[in-house]
């Protein structure tokens, strides 16, 4: 009786195991930058104080976390060519809510080809509450596992951000599977300026802003830029449930 190593049985009940078939295509992912600025008194930068040193670290970490989600899933970002990445959900498969709760998820997993065993739901904490608070005819909750810190929704693991934007017809539910997505996300890069007059404005959609001489002020501003790109190469990796 001999044997084989792709088989290991006997010769007399040989056959042969089945190959996979490898598909490969080149790519590359230039480099892009994600930034965020935060600003603050002199006095606070100067403070001995230990929490002054923890409330600014915050503000940095915050403003950085919130620059690259809002880059990387928003849906109406498409880049900047040669500076910042388009969003993941840019030009994704797109589903529109019809008020069935249940139908309109099962709608945006029939939409979705990734990976459902590598995939994860996102949205905002907001619309994670409402799905939470979810109840059937009998009052009994519909995703029990879900809340505004995340979760599991149908067993898929839930992420929340307070940067996924929510449009005017409702909140956004985004499935997505990073197994085919590929990044690359470097190492910061902190610098800081005295002299510089920034454009600051509470809603810069709408207002452009009012010129602010850090110098006149005795403000520091704090760059933090981010080295990162990504990109979706598998077609229908991202699916996107509007109007949630």
């Amino acid at each position: 009786c001999l044997s084989d190593w792709s088989s290991d049985v006997c010769s007399s009940d040989l056959s042969p195991a089945p190959l996979s078939k490898t598909a490969l295509s080149g790519a590359t992912l230039e480099p892009r930058r994600v930034a965020a600025i935060v600003v603050t008194t002199k006095e606070a930068l100067d403070s001995q104080d230990p929490l002054a040193e923890v409330t600014l670290q915050g503000d940095l970490e915050r403003a950085v976390v919130g620059a690259l989600d809002l880059a990387f899933i928003d849906p109406e970002n498409p880049g900047v060519p040669g500076e910042i990445p388009a969003s993941v959900t840019h030009g994704a498969a797109t589903v529109t809510a019809t008020g069935d709760l249940q139908a309109d998820i099962a709608q945006l997993v029939a939409a979705f080809q990734g990976d459902l065993q590598a995939a994860y739901f996102t949205t905002d904490p907001a619309t994670a509450t409402r799905l939470a608070l979810a109840t059937d005819a009998g009052g009994r909750y519909l995703f029990p596992e879900v809340g505004p810190r995340g979760g599991a929704l149908l067993g898929i693991p839930l992420l929340t951000s307070r940067h996924m934007p929510v449009a005017a017809g409702g909140g956004r539910l985004a499935l997505i599977d990073p197994s085919g997505i590929a990044a690359n996300v470097d190492a910061l890069e902190i610098s800081r300026s005295e002299h510089t007059t920034l454009l600051m404005s509470d809603s810069p959609a709408s207002d452009p802003g009012t010129p602010v001489s850090l110098w006149q002020t005795d403000s520091v501003a704090l760059k933090v830029s981010v080295r990162a790109n990504w990109e979706v190469q598998r077609a229908g990796a991202v699916a996107v449930l509007e109007g949630l």
